[in-house]
């Protein structure tokens, strides 16, 4: 999930939920960007 877990409104709820759905040798990846703004963000972008 990439710049999501943010926005979600109950995170740990969903979190379980993702858990209980994957193998037992699943994995998750969480991408969350900072504040910081990289060479491509568009400031005109809501």
């Amino acid at each position: 999930m990439v710049d999501v877990y943010h926005e979600l409104e109950f995170p740990y709820e969903i979190m379980q939920d993702i858990y209980r759905a994957m193998r037992h040798d699943g994995k998750v990846v969480l991408v969350e960007y900072g504040k910081r703004r990289s060479k491509g963000y568009d400031k005109a972008a809501p």
